[in-house]
This record gives structure tokens, C-alpha cells and sequence, in this order.
């Protein structure tokens, strides 16, 4: 499990005074420093927070500000990194060329595939908003959404567990932004909500449904949603009244065949 923690004895020369990263193994009841600096201990600059592990156990996704987590580093902005436990490295995200951050800006609400490869994050601050697809290891970006003046990170963000679907905002409608999901494959939008603003959203691991939440401004519902969704028209596979938002991905069974909601 991976969780942050400001406090200083978890592990051994924890002095930064400053929140950290850390996974322990459950098993083992072992503790590992995930925010470490090029030392080895914890970092220094700013605190780090946010992990978000691997499904394998690999690899931990986290915020931070600090300012010694990999060579070169020169700013002080929070940035997003990727700590392999395996080679104990790590790596910055938000990156187009793997060694200075997109436009030095707040990002936030990053989501990860399964395997740890792929990452979407956002917002990099504008107008407009952009939202980048990272193959980590291949060091590649792919720019799937511009919303100008929006902020296109936020808690519709969702990815299938191969990181091929992505749900994200699209377009601007009268009731508010449209959720879409887009085949990072083939650059398809497979599904467009074109009725109602979405106000939270979590693909399936498989990517083969999407569950929404409506509202508040429209109409107060969860919906569950095959995809890809004939365009512009969709039909919910359910649909029921809800005021709860959806919270994250961990809604869905592994095998996308069960979803846990409040109504």
C-alpha cells in the first residue's frame, strides 16, 4: 500500500520535516521511502504526497515539490514523478523532452494504467488547458484534450487498466463541459456525453463501460454506460438517482463486472 505521512520515523534519517511517500509491504511489514532524494533519503524542498501505486507493486506515482529527485532538477513547483522500487529511480512525468516539466505548472489528478507505463495528467494552466497521455518508459507524449480555460484534470479523469481509454473533458455544451472518451489507439472519441454535465467518472479496468455521476446542476444520477457508444445518441445500461459522486476507479471489481455506487 502506498500512503504519505508527515511523520519523521517511519524510516531512518527522516529529517526533511516535510510530508513523504512511502509503500509498506503487508506482508513483510517492511516501510520503503518512495520519495527519496538522489541519496537515497528523503527528500528535500517540499513535501510529497499522493501516491498512487502500480498493480503489480512496481512502481509508485506521486506529487511532489521537492527539489532533489533527479538530476538537473532546478524548480520548485510541484511536479509529478514516477519512483521505480525495482532500480530504486525515479523519473519526472510531466515532461515532453524527460528533463524539464511541461510549462512548469500545478499538475494534478494524475491517473496511471495498471502496469505503471502509461500516465495521463493535467491541468498544465492557461488558457487553454492541456492534457497529456505519457508513455513513461518510451519517454513519448500524446496531447488528447484542449479545454480553453478549463481546467481539463479533475475527478471525470479515468483511465482503462492497459491505458488505451481515457475519459476527460470535451466539449462545451450549454449545461456545462461534456465528458468524452477517447481511444488513445486510434484517436477516436468512442463516447460523448452530449445531454447532461458530468460531474465525476471512472472507466471499467477493461475500458468496456464508463460509471458517471450527473449533476448537480441537471439531474442527480449514477449512470452506467456501455462503450464504445454509438455517436451522438448513447443508451445507460442503468441509471439511477444519486447525490454521491463517483470517488475513483476502485468502484469496479477487477473484472469490470461489478460496480459499487451509493443511491
Amino acid at each position: 500500500v502506498a500512503f504519505d505521512s508527515v511523520a519523521d520515523d517511519l524510516v531512518a534519517n527522516d529529517t526533511n520535516g516535510f510530508s513523504d511517500v512511502f509503500v509498506r509491504d503487508l506482508q513483510t511489514g517492511e516501510q520503503t521511502l518512495v520519495s527519496a532524494g538522489l541519496d537515497g533519503n528523503p527528500a528535500m524542498g517540499g513535501p510529497s504526497a499522493r501516491g498512487m501505486i502500480s498493480a503489480d507493486g512496481r512502481y509508485v506515482l506521486f506529487l511532489s515539490a521537492a527539489m532533489n529527485l533527479v538530476v538537473g532538477q532546478t524548480w520548485s513547483n510541484l511536479n509529478l514523478y514516477r519512483r521505480d522500487l525495482q532500480t530504486g529511480t525515479t523519473l519526472l512525468v510531466n515532461t515532453t523532452n524527460g528533463i524539464d516539466p511541461v510549462a512548469r505548472a500545478y499538475v494534478d489528478y494524475p491517473v496511471m494504467s495498471a502496469n505503471g507505463r502509461y500516465v495521463v495528467f493535467g491541468p498544465v494552466s492557461g488558457p487553454p488547458s492541456y492534457l497529456f497521455w505519457r508513455d513513461v518508459d518510451a519517454g513519448t507524449n500524446v496531447l488528447i484534450e484542449v479545454a480553453d480555460g478549463l481546467s481539463t484534470a479533475g475527478p471525470w479523469l479515468s483511465m482503462s487498466a492497459d491505458g488505451r481509454y481515457v475519459s476527460c473533458l470535451g466539449r462545451t455544451l450549454a449545461s456545462g463541459t461534456a465528458l468524452e472518451v477517447r481511444d488513445i489507439s486510434t484517436g477516436a472519441i468512442v463516447y460523448s456525453n452530449l445531454t447532461f454535465a458530468v460531474s465525476s467518472a471512472a472507466l471499467s479496468p477493461d475500458g468496456s463501460r464508463l460509471l458517471s455521476h450527473t449533476g448537480p446542476y441537471e439531474a442527480d444520477r449514477i449512470n452506467i454506460t456501455d462503450i464504445p457508444a454509438p455517436l451522438p445518441y448513447f443508451t445507460n445500461r442503468f441509471s439511477f438517482y444519486s447525490l454521491t459522486p463517483i470517488q475513483s476507479s476502485a468502484q469496479w471489481s477487477g473484472d469490470s463486472r461489478f460496480v459499487a455506487f451509493v443511491s
